[in-house]
């Protein structure tokens, strides 16, 4: 079994307004181990964002321990975090008249020092992250030229560069057509095979996430989170009984969603 790099122990996530805390998910217990490539789904406004700026270090948690490598969350300074988590968010960026390489980079920032020169070792390590990602032939293009999904590739390769033993993704396919969309989630699935490394991301594609992840976080406000190979999660009906949607049915034989339509045909 592969080794566990994160321990989430009685967690509970929400966020603090003065004086008063609103709580969203509560006593979370699991691992996520290395070599692997996690899923986060659910509904919006189950906390999935708030769960990874969590075990981001972006906002700290309510209550219970986030061990990382063997280590509490809360005792690592900024500059060991940015050495062991790569973080790729949703938003687009809006670089301009910044090349590939350039922004790949960026990843190398921790190891940089203030003045940010790559030096041999830095420039090797950004053209494998680039080699990796399956981007060469545009390490020279300008951000702006790119397509959504070569962009994303471009934010994948910067955290590759960053050599985190842990990346966390917060919706990579969002804003991507369907082709996109399924070469994005194969690659993060090669990369955590290739690499080892602990991915980790939240999703709104239910049905490629239960073709491609290895193991899938189901988070819900009311039933909290279930976690599970996607095979365990539909064998034994919590992926059944977890969107329960008008028209919508599981096929648990092929482990997917179906709508239903009507039709007089």
């Amino acid at each position: 079994m592969k080794e566990p790099t994160i321990q989430i122990q009685s967690l509970c996530t929400g966020y603090r307004t003065g004086k008063s805390s609103v709580v969203v998910a509560r006593d979370m217990n699991a691992t996520i181990r290395g070599g692997e490539l996690t899923c986060l789904l659910g509904p919006n406004g189950a906390g999935k964002s708030t769960l990874l700026r969590t075990l981001s270090a972006f906002q700290p948690p309510l209550g219970g321990d986030i061990i990382i490598l063997g280590r509490n969350l809360c005792d690592y300074s900024d500059k060991e975090l940015s050495k062991v988590i790569g973080v790729v968010l949703t938003e687009k960026n809006d670089l301009r008249n910044m090349s590939v390489e350039d922004l790949v980079g960026l990843g190398r920032s921790p190891y940089t020092g203030f003045w940010g020169t790559l030096h041999e070792q830095d420039r090797q390590i950004v053209a494998n992250a680039i080699q990796m990602v399956g981007i060469t032939q545009l390490k020279d293009r300008m951000i702006q030229t790119l397509s959504d999904g070569e962009r994303q590739k471009v934010m994948i390769a910067k955290a590759l560069a960053q050599e985190t033993p842990i990346i966390f993704l917060d919706e990579p396919t969002a804003f991507l057509d369907f082709p996109s969309k399924v070469e994005i989630m194969q690659l993060l699935h090669r990369l955590s095979r290739a690499t080892g490394k602990t991915i980790f991301l939240s999703t709104h594609d239910l049905d490629m996430a239960l073709q491609i992840a290895d193991t899938i976080w189901l988070m819900d406000r009311d039933k909290g989170v279930s976690i599970g190979t996607p095979q365990e999660l539909a064998a034994n009906g919590t992926l059944a009984g977890f969107f329960v949607r008008k028209g919508i049915t599981f096929d648990a034989a092929n482990c997917m969603f179906r709508i239903e339509k009507e039709t007089d045909r």
